[in-house]
């Protein structure tokens, strides 16, 4: 079914080092998935390769269509990518960097259609970009640069969309409004978003399923009730945490060093922290 994902036995070698081993990941369409884990564990260069960017061992499958069977437009239809480092052309305005989220529906002269520019205009619009649609991708300040990257991959339309830390140089209201706006187009579209996170608040807020990875393999996984306790966190980040639920769902909350109070808790004791 197009939008779902699978993942069997992906191992990746950075500098003849495994980095990513023997990984399995199945991903439904619709399903929104987030990778966690502490820095080096192997979340982005998982999403480089479900995006088909990297070398690797083992299968990635789009909609039941191998990433190494597929040329580069058509992976480009199925998938599309918010990497952490994104590299923009220097120059080039926000309407035109949006455009190229377009370009693998480009016909045989490269000549944008209406529906192109529609495309490219709504995900503007949609992320409240259109004061600055003919200024200077360079220079935006760092959210405003991340808005119109992840503007660029929602105009690509695919029905996977991979995201690497894409809300991490946005304030809070910013952040939540885009992460609400992609949630809307998932269950609006059966979109299916697969996104590495560090904020494990946020990612039990928005994510059906987390899945947390450590020295290149899956170490937990399932519900953010499930995987977010804090002995799972203490033993694969380092990390002390109070981790409370409440009808908001679950909160992360980092014990300093010298703190006496326990880990774990209630919502109850939210306002006493």
């Amino acid at each position: 079914m197009i939008g779902t994902v699978e993942i069997r036995e992906l191992t990746v070698r950075r500098s003849g080092r495994p980095v990513v081993h023997g990984l399995d990941l199945a991903v439904d369409r619709g399903e929104w998935v987030g990778l966690i884990g502490p820095n080096g564990a192997g979340k982005s260069t998982v999403l480089e390769a479900a995006a088909g960017l990297l070398d690797s061992s083992g299968a990635v499958e789009i909609g039941g269509k191998s990433m190494r069977s597929l040329s580069p437009i058509e992976r480009a239809k199925r998938v599309s990518l918010v990497p952490q480092s994104p590299v923009i052309p220097p120059g080039m305005s926000v309407i035109d960097y949006v455009m190229l989220g377009r370009n693998p529906y480009l016909g045989r002269f490269g000549v944008e259609s209406p529906d192109d520019v529609l495309a490219a205009n709504v995900a503007i619009a949609d992320l409240d970009l259109g004061p600055f649609a003919s200024k200077r991708v360079e220079d935006l300040s760092g959210g405003e640069r991340q808005r119109v990257v992840i503007a660029r991959a929602l105009a690509q339309a695919c029905p996977v969309l991979l995201l690497d830390e894409p809300t991490s140089a946005l304030d809070v209201g910013v952040r939540m409004g885009v992460l609400d706006h992609i949630d809307a187009i998932r269950r609006s579209c059966g979109l299916t978003v697969i996104s590495a996170v560090h904020d494990l608040t946020l990612a039990a807020q928005f994510c059906d399923r987390l899945v947390m990875l450590a020295g290149g393999s899956i170490v937990a996984e399932g519900s953010a009730e499930g995987v977010l306790t804090p002995d799972t966190i203490r033993r694969h980040y380092g990390a002390r945490v109070r981790v409370i639920s409440d009808d908001d769902g679950v909160i992360v909350i980092p014990i300093r060093a010298g703190d006496s109070r326990e880990d774990g808790g209630s919502g109850r004791m939210a306002s006493r922290i």
